[in-house]
């Protein structure tokens, strides 16, 4: 326990110390910490609690340990986000729906910055995955796929890193309810209109227009909510 804060185990302290030397040392991605050891002075704790303590940081993508060589700090990923989210899906704390409204917010800026500030490549890309989508509209496994490609490269094309990390932190989710909302659109008509809206946001993105954007993937969404309701998500 620590005494400086009988509340606060000594882990979380010495997790504290790793942070605050991480941050005053203006420490990059791939740079070493201190070893365990030298941790263990600065903190006042034992190498055993260093151990839980960088444990812990690890788990929260903060670090990353291997063995054999001195912790480092981690590249910035979706793993913790995804975790918390999936974690409040199996517990009934949030549910689809409700993951649904945030995307809708969410993915309408995305389109907007998206279509101001895309590369060629990006625009390009876009497009390809709404091509594939369109050409085997009737092979969901194809669709799927290219469907959480195309909205993860439309979240990179907004040149915020943090998009790319909510979007990427919903991807389990969305793979678990994607077939599910598929398979409540019965027919072809309904699949390739689905689909083709897709070729309707990559064309918007391609123009640069993103007031088109917004009202293409705003229709995207809207219509996302009859195969919701009748999964019964909603």
């Amino acid at each position: 326990m620590n005494l400086l804060n009988p509340k606060v185990p000594l882990s979380e302290s010495v997790s504290t110390t790793i942070l605050d030397f991480i941050r005053k040392h203006q420490l990059k991605p791939g740079d070493s910490l201190p070893s365990e050891s030298e941790i263990g002075d600065m903190a006042g704790a034992s190498r055993t609690v260093v151990r839980e303590a960088l444990r812990s940081l690890e788990a929260r993508r903060i670090i990353d340990m291997a063995a054999g060589k001195k912790a480092c700090v981690a590249i910035l990923d979706n793993h913790a986000l995804a975790n918390f989210i999936m974690n409040g899906v199996a517990t009934k704390q949030i549910n689809v729906p409700q993951i649904h409204d945030v995307r809708r917010t969410v993915e309408t800026r995305i389109a907007h910055l998206a279509a101001l500030l895309r590369t060629n490549a990006q625009a390009q890309a876009i497009s390809k995955h709404a091509e594939i989508m369109c050409d085997n509209f009737n092979k969901p496994e194809v669709v799927m796929k290219h469907d959480m490609a195309f909205h993860q490269e439309l979240a990179q094309a907004t040149q915020n890193p943090v998009y790319s990390i909510v979007m990427g932190s919903l991807s389990e989710v969305l793979t678990m309810t994607w077939p599910i909302t598929w398979r409540c659109r019965t027919s072809d008509e309904e699949r390739l209109a689905s689909v083709k809206v897709h070729m309707e946001i990559a064309d918007a993105i391609k123009q640069g227009d993103p007031e088109l954007a917004v009202r293409m993937i705003t229709k995207h969404f809207d219509e996302d909510l009859k195969p919701l309701a009748l999964s019964g998500m909603v």
